[in-house]
């Protein structure tokens, strides 16, 4: 799995540390899925993904988490699981800082790079577009809705030479 090694990065905030999250950060994790998620893990999925297979990264501000995701590596191909920005810090270009960050770890630890996204959710679809991720598919009625199932659009991205 890949070593995601602590770093410091910079951006309008200031310094932010970028660093492997533990099963001991559960509580803070769990606080910041569920108070900016639209569709939070359970505190017990991300209990069970810290202590599996799932590597958890975070960014943190003056100790402080303020975004997370989570990855899984088999073989030569990663899959985003989940990201989360802290709400108050929602559209100040964390995510893109945390996602490309992880693309740039993975680099060397896994040829492509997937993940799914709810079409509803625009932002996260312009983001992951701007970073070059292809549209591969859809998964039909994959996320439960209000109405029913919500489509799931998977994504790639080639990470080979980043």
């Amino acid at each position: 799995m890949a070593p995601f090694i602590p770093t410091q990065l910079t951006c309008a905030l200031g310094t932010l540390r970028f660093a492997a999250l533990s099963p001991e950060q559960l509580d803070d994790i769990n606080t910041l899925e569920h108070s900016s998620s639209q569709h939070p893990w359970s505190r017990t999925h991300l209990q069970s993904s810290l202590l599996n297979s799932h590597r958890g990264v975070g960014l943190f501000f003056q100790q402080q988490l303020i975004a997370h995701a989570f990855v899984s590596l088999a073989s030569v191909e990663a899959e985003l699981l989940l990201i989360t920005v802290a709400k108050k810090h929602q559209g100040q270009g964390l995510g893109r800082l945390l996602l490309s960050t992880l693309i740039e770890q993975l680099s060397g630890h896994a040829e492509e790079f997937f993940l799914e996204v709810r079409p509803s959710n625009q932002a996260a679809v312009a983001l992951y577009e701007s970073l070059g991720f292809n549209q591969l598919g859809v998964r039909k009625g994959y996320y439960p809705g209000a109405k029913g199932g919500e489509d799931a659009w998977v994504y790639g991205l080639s990470i080979l030479g980043h």
